[in-house]
C-alpha cells in the first residue's frame, strides 16, 4: 500500500522538526560546556593565585618569626 501525500507531509515534517531539535539540542550543550570550561579553568586560576599569597604570607611572617635566630644558609 502507498502512503498518501499527508503522511508523506507529516513524515517530512517530524523529520524536519526532529532534526532542528537535535540541532538545537547540540548548540546548547556546546554553549554550556563551553561555558563549565571557562568556568572551571578561571576558577582553577584564581584558586591557585590565592594559595601562592597565601603561601608568600606565611613566608613573610615565618621569616619574621626567625629573623633573631643567626642565617644557617649554605655558601
Amino acid at each position: 500500500m502507498k502512503p498518501s501525500t499527508f503522511e508523506q507531509q507529516f513524515q517530512q515534517m517530524m523529520t524536519t522538526y526532529l532534526i532542528a531539535e537535535l540541532a538545537a539540542l547540540i548548540i546548547a550543550l556546546l554553549v554550556f560546556f563551553g561555558l563549565s570550561y571557562l568556568a572551571m579553568r578561571y576558577a582553577i586560576r584564581d584558586g591557585i593565585r590565592e594559595a601562592l599569597k597565601m603561601d608568600r604570607r606565611l613566608m613573610t611572617q615565618g621569616r619574621a618569626d626567625t629573623s633573631h635566630l643567626p642565617d644557617m644558609r649554605a655558601d
